[in-house]
């Protein structure tokens, strides 16, 4: 079929393309390839461009298309009132489009995927691109979006949309320097009609490529030159052949203006068309070599992600089975964080001691932490406060294999249950007992340790000699807080002089201004904005990846397949010592060494460049030797200091090994100022608890027990030792304690009454406590109101206690076997398993 009946025929069966095209060129958006086409454009979605003169005017706008949705109407073409508000709209535009360039590409995304699918349309790459400061034209937008569409779906995700971002970003991305231009190349008019891929088209797509390309050809003419570069009459033409009619038809003398190119004065048609060609020839050999590079990257990343999700398997496969270790030691569970929050406190960062660094706890708390608190945002190392929650995961747990985490998240028993997540530190000690006060639990380990947790915020009460406060500067206090604290002649600390730092945005800025000073493009910032912002933004764009190449070639530095950044920081490196060793003279000269070195080059002179490239190497071989000299210092370095800090590790273990076996087995005991208790060591387990103690072997206990405001514990001689308040004379100290049966203690303290009376089983109420010794017998103390000591009748005028561990007779029972105190009643078992119990009968609740 010829041009014009191919014309004509199009004309009468697209007249509602062409209507849209009007609209299109008349409104403020720039020209739309793909309006009217099939869908979202895939290979084989040409858009439809064709409508005689209205396409080809059309066509015309689409070649100065920036890419950002600009309209081409001129200034003049508006009302002479409107002109201040259009100027004041395009500076508002341009600000906006400047502050939009320099976001984060993840964001920009983000921006443009409403529906959070995670997959944009060409429609919304097409408007992203200019958003990060990327300008090409429309066919180009295409053609790198079919080559991320790799399955042809017609949408993109955010790993795909990167490749296109690597193709055109010559500072971090492609290692070619290519960044493409809003100029219209036949190249790209070319893909965009050949339809099927083939490298071919026929006589009518022809027709259409250069009624796009908005070349002025008469039909007689296009047929002609069709038949022409036809040479095998197949009826098809390869895009060589196109190029080459192309630059007999096109404006080349504009195009080469376009580009940038210095025109020769008297120079032919003939010798202009061989500037074009050359330079089309660099251009699209480095586009070529730049989505070469994207491919590779693209399938590159491929290996990278499933080599990630092997090694996602084996960690969760390590940390199945570290779990299952761990459970096999036990855990703690504790649901509900007390009436004002006292057990929900905030897990320590670590369990160490002073002795031996714990490593791995961190990876403990993020187990324990999506156990606990299934589906929620890892809070693993708070304990208060409400977690966010993560998306119900919508998946057949029964289908997925261990490995996942989301099988854990999706059937786990502990949906709706408040866990408390800092018993995590726990897990996999053994714990046996748990014994809760109102404000206080504790935990007893089969090793005889005691962790405990809870409690308020702060102690006061801790104005001992001993005591932390009075050991640690807490700050500046009032005259009557230092008199109660007893800090009046506690001097503050010496201040110290406060070192500055750099930042790495003040390193980084630093590094760059360097490298633009050296090409002669540093500007101060016009303004109080962020320094290395501007330095990215404004100033590095000016400086060429040819001339950075450059420079590292004439200092004799391997530069193929590297990025304009890697190039930059060896740059600065090689800058540093530069200045150093030959001096700022020798400096500038080999920057204007390497202008020659350009001028020379522009001129097809390479011999005499290739002299001067050799003149600078030689004055820098003395450098590479230094360089070389430092990096294998570095590297020996770096290798002792590695197997120092692996052979740390394992002399550390072992160390902590042989020292906390010896402390188990340690016979000799510690005592307390006082001379007559064991000095136990407690643990905490939140960040506000004391820190991790070495058990020690002469110290361990049996049993654990807690009351309202004071605790007990059964040491594995029989002692019974307690602490805690003391009012009532609920702790059994009268005669430890100087004849005071009411004071308090804050450290465990043997009960003397009951030397020699191995204690077998101990608990503690509200107000009193009891204990059962080696010969079955019970003995009890404290609050003795409502008869809850079991002593006899009682004065009901005054309140009364017993201070002293006395034992109770229960007539027919010989041998008591278990004990129980509530707040105002008690209970025990005999040896035959009869129960007693007395005290307040309110309730029904003695039966």
């Amino acid at each position: 079929m010829s041009s014009a009946l191919a014309r004509l025929a199009t004309n009468e069966t697209n007249d509602a393309a062409n209507a849209v095209k009007s609209q299109i060129k008349d409104s403020e958006n720039s020209f739309d390839p793909v309006a009217g086409a099939r869908g979202v454009p895939g290979r084989g979605m040409t858009p439809d461009v064709r409508g005689g003169e209205q396409a080809n005017r059309t066509a015309q706008s689409a070649r100065i298309v920036i890419g950002d949705g600009d309209s081409d109407v001129s200034d003049e073409d508006h009302d002479d009132d409107d002109g201040a508000d259009g100027v004041a709209n395009n500076d508002e535009r341009a600000d906006l489009i400047g502050n939009l360039a320099k976001m984060d590409p993840a964001d920009v995304f983000k921006e443009f995927d409403t529906d959070g699918s995670g997959y944009i349309s060409f429609e919304e790459f097409r408007a992203m691109l200019p958003r990060l400061g990327i300008k090409m034209s429309v066919p180009k937008m295409l053609k790198y979006f079919r080559m991320c569409d790799a399955d042809g779906s017609g949408e993109i995700d955010f790993e795909e949309f990167k490749i296109a971002l690597f193709a055109c970003d010559p500072d971090s991305g492609n290692p070619v320097g290519f960044a493409p231009n809003a100029l219209l190349t036949p190249l790209d008019a070319f893909e965009m009609f050949d339809e099927d891929g083939t490298g071919q088209i026929d006589e009518d797509e022809f027709f259409f490529v250069l009624e796009y390309l908005g070349l002025s050809v008469s039909d007689e003419k296009q047929e002609e030159l069709f038949l022409k570069y036809d040479k095998d009459s197949s009826g098809f033409i390869d895009y060589n052949e196109f190029k080459q009619v192309w630059l007999r038809v096109g404006n080349t003398k504009k195009e080469l203006l376009d580009r940038g190119i210095a025109i020769p004065k008297f120079a032919t048609k003939n010798q202009l068309m061989k500037m074009l060609e050359i330079v089309l020839d660099e251009e699209e050999e480095k586009e070529r070599m730049a989505l070469a590079e994207a491919d590779r990257w693209r399938k590159w990343q491929a290996i990278i992600s499933s080599k990630g999700k092997f090694i996602a398997k084996a960690k969760r496969r390590a940390e199945v089975e570290l779990r299952a270790a761990l459970d096999t030691a036990g855990q703690v569970y504790v649901f509900g964080g007390g009436t004002y929050d006292q057990f929900d406190g905030f897990v320590k960062k670590d369990m160490s001691t002073k002795s031996y660094q714990q490593d791995g706890f961190d990876i403990m708390t993020e187990l324990w932490f999506r156990r606990v608190r299934p589906g929620q945002i890892d809070q693993a190392k708070k304990g208060k406060g409400e977690a966010g929650q993560m998306p119900e995961p919508q998946m057949d747990a029964g289908a997925m294999g261990i490995e996942d985490p989301r099988v854990e998240a999706a059937t786990s028993a502990f949906h709706g249950i408040n866990a408390a997540s800092n018993t995590c530190a726990l897990w996999g000690r053994r714990t046996k007992e748990v014994a809760i006060s109102d404000n206080v639990m504790f935990a007893l380990t089969d090793l005889g340790e005691i962790f405990a947790w809870g409690g308020t915020d702060h102690w006061w009460h801790e104005v001992e000699p001993d005591s932390y406060w009075q050991n640690n500067w807490r700050g500046d206090t009032t005259a009557r807080s230092k008199m109660l604290l007893m800090t009046e002649n506690k001097k503050p600390p010496e201040e110290e002089e406060a070192v500055t730092l750099d930042s790495p945005e003040d390193i980084e800025a630093d590094k760059l201004k360097l490298v633009v000073q050296y090409y002669g493009h540093w500007m101060p910032p016009p303004g109080a904005e962020d320094r290395l912002k501007y330095i990215k933004g404004d100033l590095m764009p000016k400086v060429k990846f040819e001339e950075v190449q450059l420079s590292l070639e004439v200092r004799g530095k391997p530069c193929s397949g590297m990025t304009k950044n890697e190039m930059v920081d060896i740059l600065h490196k090689d800058f540093v010592l530069e200045k150093k060793v030959l001096g700022e003279r020798a400096h500038r000269k080999i920057r204007e060494l390497e202008i020659e070195i350009m001028q020379l080059m522009s001129k097809k002179r390479t011999t005499m460049a290739n002299k001067i490239k050799l003149e600078v190497n030689d004055m820098w071989r003395p450098l590479k030797e230094i360089q070389a000299e430092e990096i294998a210092q570095e590297y020996a370095k770096n290798t002792i200091e590695r197997q120092a800090k692996y052979t740390k590790l394992e002399e550390g273990y072992e160390k902590w090994f042989s020292h906390i076996n010896k402390s188990r087995e340690g016979a000799l005991p510690i005592f307390t100022p006082r001379g007559n208790s064991y000095k136990m060591e407690f643990s905490g387990i939140t960040e506000r608890g004391t820190e991790v103690k070495t058990p020690r072997g002469y110290a361990s206990c049996v049993s654990i027990v807690a009351g309202s405001n004071h605790a007990g514990v059964i040491h594995q001689n029989g002692q019974l030792y307690m602490w805690g308040m003391g009012i009532s004379g609920r702790l059994g100290l009268d005669d430890t304690e100087g004849g005071n049966p009411r004071a308090d203690t804050n450290r465990p303290t043997l009960v003397q009454a009951l030397q020699g009376k191995p204690v077998i089983r101990a608990d503690a109420g509200y107000s009193h406590s009891a204990a059962i010794v080696s010969g079955g017998e019970l003995y009890i103390w404290g609050g003795a109101s409502s008869g809850k000591l079991g002593l006899g009748k009682l004065t009901s005028n005054q309140e009364c206690y017993c201070s002293v561990p006395t034992r109770v007779i229960i007539p027919k029972c010989r041998k008591i076997r278990r004990v129980s105190c509530g707040a105002n009643h008690s209970a025990c078992i005999g040896s035959g398993g009869e129960l007693y119990v007395w005290g307040c009968g309110d309730g029904g609740r003695l039966g």
